[in-house]
């Protein structure tokens, strides 16, 4: 028996990150004028130890989290390896969509506010988007989903990235694909 093959609603082939790059720079100069800390004087959330995944500061985390994007992406295997340096942001994101999905909406419209482009709005709506509406739509979140679709034009972009139609309630696919067919 094979493997089930998923093939990308937002289709997107080989990207430069040259202006990403310039981005997650220009967001690291940002913050350390106005909290004094980089990304890499971080301390890695707490996973295992049950503790809550709620540690960092929105901008804090949006620069790892798109700096770590950035990095998964490159041609350069060191780009690849200090993208690990910021992992944790990934996983952060992950844990608070997965434990604390009713309280996750800030994160992820403040991560589509903060996408440095289209290719970033569908990582976004592929991953953390797309499995809260999976995997914690109670009507509380799908509520608040597609209430932020309404007031973000970035988040809206990023929920048509994210395959959910065949994981919820017929109703709930139709509530959320009003605003538009995935791409």
């Amino acid at each position: 028996m094979g493997l089930l093959r998923r093939e990308p609603v937002c289709a997107f082939t080989r990207l430069t990150h040259a202006p990403l790059t310039q981005f997650v720079a220009r967001v690291r100069i940002e913050a350390r004028q106005i909290t004094g800390i980089t990304a890499d004087t971080c301390l890695r959330p707490p996973f295992l130890s049950g503790q809550s995944a709620v540690v960092h500061d929105l901008p804090e985390l949006a620069l790892a989290y798109w700096e770590t994007y950035a990095m998964t992406f490159s041609g350069d295997r060191t780009d690849r390896l200090k993208g690990e340096e910021s992992w944790w942001a990934w996983e952060e994101v992950e844990e608070r969509v997965r434990l604390h999905p009713e309280d996750s909406l800030e994160v992820l419209t403040y991560l589509a506010d903060t996408a440095p482009d289209d290719a970033a709005l569908a990582y976004l709506g592929a991953g953390p988007i797309e499995d809260l509406v999976c995997y914690g739509g109670s009507d509380v979140v799908i509520d608040r989903v597609e209430g932020a679709a309404v007031r973000n034009g970035n988040f809206r972009k990023a929920l048509r990235c994210a395959w959910f139609d065949a994981h919820v309630e017929p109703s709930v696919a139709k509530r959320l694909r009003r605003f538009g067919d995935p791409y």
